[in-house]
C-alpha cells in the first residue's frame, strides 16, 4: 500500500495471522460488536479471527520516509466452501435489490440508488475524494447496522483510542531466541502471543549476515512457509528418505531473492545460506503455534552430539576418529559462519561447485 491508501473493508472467511514488513498505518477491525483500532509498525505481528471485518489505512509519511505499507499474511484452513480467504463488505451488501436494502436500512431511496450505481472500486484506493467519501460513509453506516451496534466513521478513527487500541507483538522489540556474530533468529508461538492459540500458526524470522549459514536442521513439528525480505541466498533441502526416486522426493537446492516464497515440509532437513556479498533475511509462518524445537545436525547444538560416537560411526560406516573430528571441529552453533556460498559470478566461473562449504551429506 502506498502512503495515504486505504485497504477497503473485507469479511474474513478464516483466521488471518500477519506480519508488517515495512511502513506504518492503522488497523481497524470488528470484535464483539465493537470496532477496534491500533497502530501498525514494522515488525508487528497480529491475528484476526474468522468472521471479523477489517480494513487498513497506511500513514501519510514525510517525503524522506515514504515507505509502502507491506504486510505478509497467512490464512488458516476454513471449514467453509469459499475459495477466497475474505469477501468485500461491499459485495456482501450489493447483492440485495433496492427494496430489500431500503427496508433493511430505512434510508431514502436516493441513498440506496447512489450506493448501487457506483462502480466497484479496487481493493486498495489511493486517498479518499469528497465524492467517494460520501459513498464510503454510507457503507460504514451499513457496517454498523450489520454489527448491531452504533455506526462508526471510518475516516475519524485516528481520534478513537483508549479501549479500542490493542497491543501488538513486535518481533524487533522482543528478545531474540538465538543471536551470535553470524546472525539471529526468533520465533513467535502461542506462548509468546496468546492470540495465536487455536490458530495452528506460528511465525519466525532469520537474519543471516554475509556468508553465514543457518546450520543443517529439521523441524520435528511443523512445515515452514518462508518469504524472503532482504538480500539473496541459497536454500538446500534434503529428503528424509535419502532423496531417491523411490520416495518421490529429491534433494534440491535453489537460489532465492527478495519477494520469493519457499516451503520446507516437516522432517525435511534444510540449510539456508547467505551469499558472501550480502545479507539474507527471511520470515515466515509454520503450521504449529507450539514451539518447534528444531533439531540441528552440525555445530555445538547438534543432536548428533547427544548420541554415542560408536553408534554414529557404525551408522555412517566410518572410523570412530573420523566421527570424533566431525563432531568437534565446528565451534559455532545454530548459525554458522565458516565458509560461504559462492556469489553468482563465482558460481558461473566454477561450474557446478556452488559452495565454499564442505558439507557432509547426513541423509
Amino acid at each position: 500500500m502506498d502512503p495515504n491508501s486505504l485497504f477497503l473493508p473485507v469479511v474474513l472467511h478464516s483466521d488471518m495471522v500477519f506480519y508488517v514488513h515495512t511502513g506504518s498505518g492503522k488497523l481497524s477491525w470488528t470484535e464483539e460488536n465493537e470496532l477496534k483500532t491500533t497502530d501498525l509498525r514494522r515488525g508487528d505481528v497480529y491475528r484476526l479471527k474468522e468472521g471479523a471485518v477489517f480494513f487498513i489505512q497506511s500513514n501519510l509519511e514525510t517525503e524522506t520516509e515514504r515507505q509502502k505499507l507491506r504486510i505478509n499474511a497467512i490464512f488458516s484452513d476454513s471449514n467453509t466452501d469459499m475459495h477466497e480467504p475474505y469477501s468485500s463488505i461491499r459485495d456482501m451488501v450489493i447483492g440485495f435489490d433496492k427494496k430489500v436494502l431500503q427496508a433493511a436500512f430505512k434510508v431514502p431511496e436516493e441513498e440506496i440508488e447512489e450506493l448501487l450505481n457506483q462502480e466497484k472500486p479496487s481493493a486498495i484506493i489511493h486517498g479518499i475524494s469528497r465524492s467517494r467519501k460520501t459513498s464510503w460513509e454510507m457503507e460504514t453506516k451499513i457496517l454498523g447496522s450489520l454489527m448491531g451496534s452504533r455506526t462508526y466513521n471510518a475516516f475519524e478513527l485516528n481520534k478513537k483510542k483508549g479501549k479500542g487500541s490493542a497491543r501488538l507483538f513486535n518481533l524487533f522489540k522482543e528478545g531474540k531466541d538465538f543471536e551470535n556474530c553470524n546472525g539471529w533468529s526468533t520465533t513467535v508461538t502461542g506462548k509468546k502471543l496468546s492470540a495465536l492459540k487455536g490458530t495452528g500458526i506460528g511465525l519466525f524470522m532469520v537474519n543471516l549476515t554475509t556468508g553465514s549459514m543457518m546450520g543443517p536442521h529439521w523441524n520435528p513439528m511443523a512445515t515452514e512457509i518462508a518469504v524472503v525480505l532482504q538480500g539473496r541466498g541459497m536454500v538446500h533441502m534434503a529428503c528424509a528418505g535419502g532423496g531417491s526416486n523411490e520416495t518421490g522426493c529429491m534433494n534440491t537446492r535453489f537460489e532465492v531473492e527478495e519477494g520469493d516464497v519457499f516451503v520446507v515440509p516437516r522432517f525435511h532437513p534444510m540449510a539456508q545460506m547467505a551469499f558472501n556479498n550480502e545479507t539474507f533475511v527471511f520470515m515466515g509462518f509454520s503450521d504449529s503455534e507450539r514451539r518447534n524445537h528444531p533439531q540441528y545436525l552440525a555445530g555445538q547444538a547438534s543432536v548428533l552430539r547427544t548420541l554415542s560416537e560408536d553408534v554414529l560411526a557404525a551408522a555412517f560406516n566410518v572410523e570412530n576418529t573420523t566421527m570424533e573430528r566431525l563432531l568437534a571441529s565446528q565451534h559455532d552453533s545454530v548459525i554458522l559462519g565458516k565458509g560461504e556460498p559462492k556469489t553468482e559470478v563465482e558460481h558461473e566461473n566454477e561450474g557446478d561447485d556452488v559452495y565454499a562449504w564442505e558439507i557432509i551429506r547426513l541423509v
